[in-house]
């Protein structure tokens, strides 16, 4: 998988590198002249006058973006074949290993609390990572860019990376531990939520009898809207 991402994040800095010259090609009409080994390329499949250039210029963007969307296409396929299949892999362990638990377990923990591992958070690991992948294709990228850059223009460039780095740490120790709390939050209202499903279905003919749809009702919205609230960070 992280050739498929690396070979992906290749594209996108050749695509990112192709746009000056190719500007520059068409805007300048001794664009060959200044870069004869283009010229001789050119040359190679049509006369290398400033209209045939301008021709194979777009040509070959229109190819290049052509090619680099198809295999973002299969990469997204390939990487979502991946994270369902880490995803199923995780579930079918994760039901086994309950399964045969000794009874023991089951008393000291909340059937609901299983469940949630079961459902949200097996679902929670497959955007975890998808999330990561986005990060490592992203990360590739801002590499390669910075080490471009760095060649071009060293100390710019080298200044610029410092600021976003110590911005970067700062922002993850102003966070973390935020984070990790609404994280642990989410999980014990999931939990909840979970908890209060299963015992206002399973009893709903001693709900029915005894009036109590709202305070099952009420219990249920609380978990549900703070679940909901931890889950947007």
């Amino acid at each position: 998988m992280m050739l498929l991402i690396s070979f992906g994040s290749f594209l996108e800095v050749i695509g990112i590198g192709m746009i000056i010259p190719i500007v520059m090609s068409i805007i300048d009409p001794s664009f060959t002249e200044r870069y004869p080994e283009i010229k001789l390329v050119i040359a190679y499949f049509l006369e290398p006058t400033y209209k045939n250039v301008v021709i194979f210029s777009l040509a070959l963007l229109l190819g290049f973006y052509i090619f680099k969307s198809a295999y973002l296409i299969f990469m997204t396929i390939e990487q979502g074949k991946f994270i369902y299949n880490i995803k199923e892999k995780t579930g079918i362990r994760l039901f086994s290993g309950y399964m045969y638990k000794p009874y023991q377990f089951f008393l000291v923990n909340n059937s609901s609390q299983l469940i949630r591992n079961l459902s949200t958070e097996v679902a929670q690991l497959g955007m975890v990572a998808r999330a990561a992948m986005t990060v490592a294709v992203d990360g590739l990228l801002f590499t390669v860019v910075i080490l471009m850059l760095l060649y071009v223009e060293p100390l710019g460039t080298g200044s610029i990376f410092l600021v976003l780095t110590v911005s970067s740490i700062a922002y993850q120790s102003f966070t973390k531990d935020f984070l990790l709390e609404q994280g642990k939050a989410r999980q014990y209202h999931e939990g909840k939520r979970i908890q209060h499903i299963q015992q206002g279905i399973s009893s709903v003919k001693d709900v029915k009898i005894l009036g109590r749809e709202e305070d099952f009702l009420n219990q249920f919205f609380h978990h549900n809207t703070m679940g909901v609230r931890a889950e947007r960070f």
